[in-house]
């Protein structure tokens, strides 16, 4: 089915959770090459590099998340702002009015 005009909330929803899962798995993936590496480099034995990889992966993963969805609400609230902005702009220009800024 083919819909014109503004997506459903769903979809809009779908792409906000896969943005989430992005960052969390690339924290993740982050983490735990960093904990491996830590814990190689340090000569340790090998179920304690896991151990530690796995522990920094879950960490960098919600890290990650966290940063991105303050990042992710940060770059909402600015788009949101500057269509205001602009709509202002747009409504004072039809009036006659010269814009503020």
């Amino acid at each position: 089915m083919v819909t014109f005009g503004n997506p459903p909330a769903r979809h809009l929803r779908r792409k906000q959770d896969d943005q989430m899962k992005f960052f969390l798995l690339t924290g993740a993936l982050a983490g735990f090459v960093t904990g491996l590496l830590c814990g190689l480099v340090a000569h340790r034995d090998g179920p304690t590099v896991l151990l530690e990889a796995s522990v920094a992966a879950v960490v960098f993963g919600l890290l990650t998340r966290w940063w991105g969805s303050i990042w992710a609400s940060g770059l909402r609230d600015s788009v949101a702002q500057r269509m205001a902005e602009a709509e202002l702009h747009r409504k004072e220009a039809k009036q006659g009015r010269p814009a503020k800024t």
